[in-house]
């Protein structure tokens, strides 16, 4: 087992340069104007795009008013339209700023990144300029402005604040308030830079959590979860990692397969880069393949089954 992190959170939204001709008007939203309180999309104005940015957005609770755009003028004179946001490429209103005081609301701070990727100018947007690195969240509200906020229980348990694309080997470029490092994610296929909590022994690091502090570099340390893969061999629960992982032995995981059982479609109910599949009546979370003869534990009966809508997962057929 070795320490790992996972520092792609689900949604993190594209990035795109900032276009720094941008409008920059300060002034604090008021009523149902982009960028004010919501807590379901009657809160905000009127107009037919106008919504409730919520939870089911993977938002801070406390909401934001705001509206589907092409274009600043259709966002009103205290906002802009937004770069291209998330996969599907929306963009939306965002309430423009220059400085701290102008956002007006507890939880927001004037920055040009949402969850780690720029939206095209300053704006107000949910963050805390007093998270560093390696702080626990559970939204990115909770981390600093260029952060994003790793949370799958499997990956990072009480959630992990990471800067993403920071520059490799210039620590500055990590949250400003903690004593991040700025590692390479994925150095084999070109993956951004992100910042880890430095540490020099454990006690720097949430042990409670279950980190540790681990050799990321050469002379460099860092606080980081250690856990088994999906669908690794295991004797326990304890070989794969602290609950939620646990050490499947039923039919059709013969010598244990780390996962977990139970899951469903949500996303933090599996380890990242598994998906959940109904296995004999019950769920399990699945270690995908590409099919082929040696693509799992094929000495051990594993094979790469094909599980329909495209999803592909080690399992002993001949086990079940």
């Amino acid at each position: 087992m070795s320490p790992q992190f996972d520092a792609s959170p689900p949604g993190t939204p594209d990035a795109r340069p900032i276009d720094s001709d941008a409008a920059q008007l300060c002034a604090v939203p008021t009523g149902a104007d982009v960028g004010a309180s919501c807590s379901n999309d009657g809160d905000c104005g009127s107009g037919p795009d106008e919504f409730c940015l919520g939870a089911a957005d993977s938002w801070p609770s406390a909401g934001y008013c705001t509206r589907v755009c092409s274009n600043d003028a259709q966002c009103g004179p205290t906002a802009s339209c937004s770069d291209p946001i998330g996969a599907a490429g929306t963009r939306v209103c965002f309430t423009n700023c220059c400085g701290l005081s102008d956002c007006g609301r507890s939880g927001m701070v004037c920055s040009e990144a949402l969850a780690g990727s720029p939206v095209g100018f300053r704006a107000c947007l949910p963050g805390d300029t007093s998270a560093g690195d390696g702080d626990p969240c559970t939204s990115f509200a909770d981390c600093a402005p260029s952060s994003a906020c790793s949370d799958n229980p499997f990956a990072s348990p009480g959630g992990y604040c990471v800067t993403i694309d920071c520059t490799f080997a210039d620590d500055s470029t990590c949250a400003p308030a903690g004593d991040g490092v700025c590692v390479d994610s994925d150095p084999f296929v070109g993956a951004p830079g992100i910042c880890l909590d430095r540490c020099t022994s454990a006690g720097d690091c949430r042990t409670g959590d279950g980190y540790t502090c681990q050799i990321v570099g050469i002379g460099v340390s860092a606080c980081l979860y250690t856990h088994a893969d999906i669908g690794d061999a295991c004797g326990s629960d304890a070989a794969c990692g602290d609950p939620p992982w646990e050490c499947v032995e039923d039919d059709g995981f013969p010598n244990g397969y780390c996962g977990a059982t139970g899951c469903t479609a949500a996303p933090d109910t599996c380890p990242e880069d598994s998906f959940c599949a109904m296995v004999g009546g019950e769920t399990y979370c699945i270690e995908p393949c590409t099919p082929g003869p040696v693509s799992c534990r094929f000495i051990e009966g594993y094979e790469c089954a094909d599980f329909g809508s495209g999803f592909f997962g080690c399992i002993d057929l001949d086990e079940l």
